[in-house]
């Protein structure tokens, strides 16, 4: 494994996600592109209790493309949650 990708997946996992995690975020949408496969498999051998769901973005998508195929995901599910969101 390239020691680009095991950093890559080190940062992810170890400082992002459990910070977040430690405010009571347990729900993450990780975008994958290039060696996709081996950062899912990493994430799923671990149990933290978080649900994470993996978005493939194709292999030569950069930064940019994956935040903006982000977006209709992100809309579709506070459309589909927005009632968690708003108290009256």
């Amino acid at each position: 494994m390239n020691i680009l990708i095991i950093l890559a997946i080190w940062i992810l996992n170890k400082n992002i996600m459990k910070i977040y995690s430690q405010y009571g975020f347990t729900n993450f949408i990780v975008t994958l592109g290039y060696k996709g496969q081996i950062i899912k498999n990493y994430l799923k051998s671990k149990n933290y209790g978080w649900k994470i769901q993996f978005v493939d973005t194709g292999v030569n998508t950069m930064t940019g493309g994956r935040i903006k195929r982000l977006k209709y995901l992100a809309y579709f599910y506070l459309r589909t949650n927005l009632k968690k969101y708003i108290k009256f």
